[in-house]
């Protein structure tokens, strides 16, 4: 049976954070059940996301801020492109910001490792989905829910090659299609511990062989627009 800690030399415990991580989301909850308004991108909302958010900025992995960041800017350019309203677009920068959550039960010498993973580390990392949708469990909040299931789902596949649950198509959110999505473009332009940023054109190369099989179509033709117009390349630096 799957456990939040992974067992891997090294892998720090993950309790302290589950506790914050469970405080800040009865904490949203609650307002959610009182004022839902506070919940609608602004100022309030931020406030009320920050704890949360914070245990998120804790995770060891190199550049992580960063990558949380430049998701996010890319997500919602595609989503605004592929016809979503600006407000549930918007929400997809919250999305990013906890897709990785999970590797808070990751080992840092595992996530900072400038060399290939063993087969143990990877399948280390690879429990990392599991641990974030657990951690973020129970929320009633809509927006809660659904940070879950993309904490859950982002390295799903659209025909089902993914992991952790191998789900296709349609049975994956379509928050998780998008982040996927831009999760692999941040990560390929972003200097990783294992080698250096790629460019926009040989992380676009690469990703065009996942078209229909690791991504949706449609949604990976929007991103191709953004990218066509300059969206990711030059957002990134907003």
């Amino acid at each position: 049976m799957h456990t939040d800690t992974p067992h891997t030399p090294g892998a720090p415990s993950i309790a302290t954070e589950r506790h914050a991580i469970r405080t800040a989301i009865r904490a949203i909850d609650s307002r959610w059940r009182t004022t839902p308004s506070d919940l609608a991108p602004g100022a309030a909302r931020d406030r009320l996301l920050a704890p949360l958010l914070a245990c998120a900025s804790r995770v060891a992995e190199p550049g992580a801020a960063g990558h949380m960041h430049g998701v996010g800017i890319v997500a919602e350019a595609v989503a605004l492109t592929a016809g979503w309203t600006p407000e549930t677009a918007a929400d997809l920068r919250i999305h990013a910001a906890l897709h990785d959550l999970g590797k808070l039960g990751i080992s840092p010498d595992i996530l900072g490792k400038p060399g290939p993973l063993t087969a143990r580390e990877r399948r280390s990392v690879e429990h990392h989905p599991t641990i974030g949708r657990r951690l973020l469990a129970g929320g009633t909040a809509p927006l809660l829910q659904t940070a879950a299931r993309v904490a859950g789902e982002h390295h799903e596949c659209w025909d089902g090659s993914g992991y952790p649950r191998g789900i296709t198509g349609e049975a994956i959110h379509p928050a998780a299609r998008v982040i996927a999505i831009a999760d692999v473009f941040d990560a390929l332009t972003s200097r990783r511990p294992y080698r250096g940023p790629l460019s926009d054109q040989a992380a676009l190369q690469i990703m065009e062989r996942g078209r229909g099989t690791q991504f949706d179509e449609r949604l990976f033709d929007a991103f191709l627009s953004v990218c066509f117009a300059g969206g990711p390349a030059c957002a990134r630096g907003a």
